[in-house]
C-alpha cells in the first residue's frame, strides 16, 4: 500500500543501503514537507 509519509512511519529503521537516500529520509524530508517543498510517499508491506 502506497502512503503519504507520516509521523507514524518509523524512519529511523528505514535502510535502502543507500546514505544519502537513508540520511535524507530519517533527518530532512519532514522539515521539506513542513515547508511544501516536497511531498514524500512510501510503499508499507503490511
Amino acid at each position: 500500500m502506497i502512503q503519504l509519509l507520516n509521523s507514524l512511519h518509523d524512519r529511523n529503521s528505514f535502510d535502502c543501503g543507500n546514505y544519502l537516500l537513508n540520511n535524507y529520509l530519517k533527518k530532512q524530508v519532514g522539515q521539506d514537507v513542513k515547508r511544501k517543498l516536497s511531498a514524500c510517499f512510501v510503499f508499507v508491506d503490511e
